[in-house]
């Protein structure tokens, strides 16, 4: 096996540095938990962004259907509870 792409970003990370894709993901959503109560982010902005990091994660690799289950799941709970306190209020 040769290898032609010695600058790939996704091989890089991922396979040698955490060694599989769903510890990476883990760690990935630890590390923006982690620095959204480091910066003081409020929760819909912690939740955003780890939907964009789920988001990303899944375009790049197809085979974590789970993830956007739950990443389709998270969303609709979240319209849902807005659209739900919107309605509240009068």
């Amino acid at each position: 096996m040769i290898m032609d792409n010695f600058f790939d970003l996704w091989d890089v990370f991922v396979n040698e540095l955490v060694g599989d894709v769903w510890l990476f993901v883990f760690i990935g959503l630890i590390i923006i938990y982690f620095l959204c109560a480091k910066l003081r982010i409020s929760t819909p902005g912690s939740f955003i962004l780890s939907t964009l990091f789920l988001a990303i994660m899944f375009a790049q690799t197809r085979s974590l259907t789970a993830v956007c289950a739950f990443l389709i799941l998270g969303v609709g709970a979240l319209f849902y509870h807005k659209y739900q306190r919107a309605g509240n209020r009068g």
